[in-house]
């Protein structure tokens, strides 16, 4: 289990399996990111090192372990499917891709954190791999897109909107602070809106078929429906 205070990193991968299964979702620190705020709150990372230090909790199966093979071989080869990491991605990466396979006390929140990255990820592939493109290049069209990710791209100083369509397709747009304040747009919002198509594009990371817009005009934000 131990050496020196560290662990077997597919152990704690296999262990945070089971305590997600058994508490029915992944539970953060806290919702302000401190252990412990929360009467009664106790976060997976905590039980998982409560197990391993106590070895009370769940029991992990054997699908709990060959999860947790999965998960690591996934964010061993993650720099295959997205180039770009960003820094926690790349400390999930540099943790897989260790030939010693065991991580000291002080990383087991990052190794917990595999599992619901992992999940997320797969629910996302398997999600939008059947989106195709939208419209042509160069026309204007009527959507209805509902609005599932806005995300503040640091680098770009602007918004990077993500859309899918009835028919799961993506379709995504650039806005910048001003236009994302006059727009007052919110994830879940389903907007009747006409638009220009700017271009079609493969994503560089999981090849998912891309639309991106332009020079939106908004019709009617029917909100959460």
């Amino acid at each position: 289990m131990t050496t020196d205070n560290s662990f077997n990193l597919y152990e704690v991968v296999a262990i945070a399996c089971s305590v997600i299964d058994n508490d029915g979702e992944f539970k953060g620190n806290s919702s302000t990111g401190y252990a412990g705020d929360t009467p009664g709150y106790v976060s997976t990372k905590d039980k998982v090192l409560k197990f391993l230090n106590k070895q009370e909790g769940p029991e992990v199966t054997e699908a709990h372990k060959a999860k947790a093979m999965s998960v690591v071989e996934y964010f061993r080869g993650i720099k295959d499917k997205r180039p770009s990491l960003t820094d926690f991605l790349l400390e999930l990466y540099n943790m897989a891709k260790s030939g010693d396979n065991h991580i000291p006390q002080n990383r087991v929140g990052y190794a917990v954190a595999m599992v619901p990255t992992f999940d997320k990820y797969m629910k996302d592939e398997e999600f939008l791999k059947n989106s195709d493109y939208v419209g042509v290049v160069g026309t204007r069209m009527n959507l209805f897109i509902k609005l599932i990710e806005k995300k503040y791209i640091s680098g770009a100083e602007c918004y990077l909107y993500t859309f899918i369509d009835r028919r799961q397709s993506v379709v995504k747009a650039w806005m910048h602070g001003d236009k994302d304040e006059r727009l007052d747009l919110n994830v879940g919002d389903c907007i009747d809106l006409d638009a220009y198509i700017n271009k079609h594009e493969s994503n560089k990371y999981n090849q998912v078929r891309e639309t991106f817009i332009n020079r939106i005009k908004i019709i009617n934000n029917k909100g959460k429906v």
